[in-house]
């Protein structure tokens, strides 16, 4: 296995360029599939664009607007989180999603879709963005 150590002050950008170029260099070969992954990241942008789509498409089948549905289903899922307000009272607030990881919002979207399902009798779409949201997306080999 290669190992390499790399300065984490240098650009993304090079610090890719050096392990490609490492690989092709220690493996002999000419072409090689790169998969790059950010599992602890925050949700990723096909994750955004299939949740809201699924807010719009469930909201408009349901009879309410897309944040309405988000609301909902953010505090069904997630709950809600209690705090002190600037008053001194208690209060509480929808969890948000924001800070869901890629894997938390993979859970998140697969208990959406179900209960939209087993509650509903609606089936969310699942496009592109649903393979890349989850995951299962087939890698592009490149020629």
């Amino acid at each position: 296995m290669m190992q390499r150590v790399i300065e984490r002050s240098k650009p993304k950008a090079q610090i890719v360029e050096e392990l490609v170029r490492g690989f092709f260099t220690e493996n002999k070969v000419d072409k090689a599939l790169v998969v790059i992954k950010k599992f602890d990241s925050s949700r990723s942008s096909a994750q955004n664009r299939l949740y809201f789509a699924w807010c719009t498409h469930l909201g408009e089948f349901l009879g309410y607007e897309k944040d309405d549905c988000h609301g909902a289903l953010a505090e069904k899922f997630l709950g809600r989180k209690e705090f002190m307000n600037f008053d001194g009272d208690d209060s509480s607030a929808i969890k948000s999603t924001t800070g869901l990881k890629v894997a938390e919002f993979a859970h998140y979207l697969t208990q959406v879709e179900r209960f939209a399902a087993s509650e509903f009798g609606y089936m969310m779409p699942r496009t592109e963005d649903y393979h890349h949201a989850m995951g299962t997306a087939e890698p592009k080999y490149a020629d």
